[in-house]
C-alpha cells in the first residue's frame, strides 16, 4: 500500500540521517582523542627523552637541569624504554547488556572506544620512589646501559640537594664505572 511505502521510505530517511549524524559524532570525537593523545604523547617525549639527549641538559644547563624536587609527582620517575601506555583519559559512555537488535553504530562505538585505549611508541617510566627493589635481568652489557640511563636520568632531573647517590661497587664490576 501506499501508506506502507511512505512510512518504509520515510524510516529509511531517518536511518540514513541518523547514521550521518552519528558518524559525524564519532569522528569529531576520534578527532579529539587523537589530539589528546598525541599531547599525551608530546608530554611524555619531552618529559623523557631519550638518554642520548640528555647529556645536552647537563652541558647547555637547560632549564629541565634538576627541575624534579621531592613534592614533584615525577620525582625518581625514570624512563625505561618505548612501548604502547594506557591513555590517562577518562572515557565513559553507555553499554547496554542486552538489545534485540544489532546496531552497526554501537560497533563503530566500541571500535572508537577501543583505539582510544593506549597511545603506541611511547616512552615508559617507572618510579623508582614506588618500588624498594629493582632487579635488571639480562645480557650484561644492556643491564649497565640501562643502568648507566637511570643514573644518568636521576643525577639530570632530580633537585641535587633532594637526591644523593651512593654507590657500592665489587670490585670485579668495577671496570663498567671507570
Amino acid at each position: 500500500s501506499l501508506l506502507k511505502k511512505y512510512n518504509k521510505k520515510k524510516m529509511l530517511k531517518n536511518e540514513e540521517k541518523r547514521q550521518q549524524k552519528y558518524g559525524d559524532y564519532l569522528i569529531e570525537k576520534r578527532n579529539k582523542i587523537t589530539q589528546i593523545k598525541h599531547n599525551q604523547h608530546q608530554i611524555l617525549v619531552e618529559n623523557y627523552p631519550e638518554p642520548k639527549y640528555i647529556q645536552n641538559i647537563i652541558v647547555q644547563r637547560k632549564r629541565n637541569l634538576w627541575e624534579r624536587q621531592i613534592e614533584s609527582e615525577d620525582f625518581l620517575s625514570v624512563r625505561v624504554g618505548v612501548g604502547t601506555i594506557p591513555l590517562k583519559i577518562n572515557l565513559q559512555y553507555s553499554v547496554e547488556d542486552f538489545t534485540m537488535s544489532e546496531d552497526n553504530l554501537k560497533q563503530k562505538l566500541e571500535q572508537t572506544a577501543e583505539t582510544a585505549k593506549d597511545i603506541t611508541n611511547c616512552p615508559v617510566t617507572i618510579n623508582l620512589a614506588e618500588r624498594n627493589k629493582l632487579v635488571l635481568i639480562g645480557e650484561k652489557q644492556y643491564k649497565e646501559t640501562m643502568l648507566k640511563s637511570m643514573i644518568l636520568q636521576l643525577a639530570t632531573y632530580q633537585a641535587y640537594n633532594d637526591l644523593k647517590l651512593v654507590f657500592m661497587i665489587n670490585e670485579p664490576q668495577g671496570d663498567m664505572w671507570e
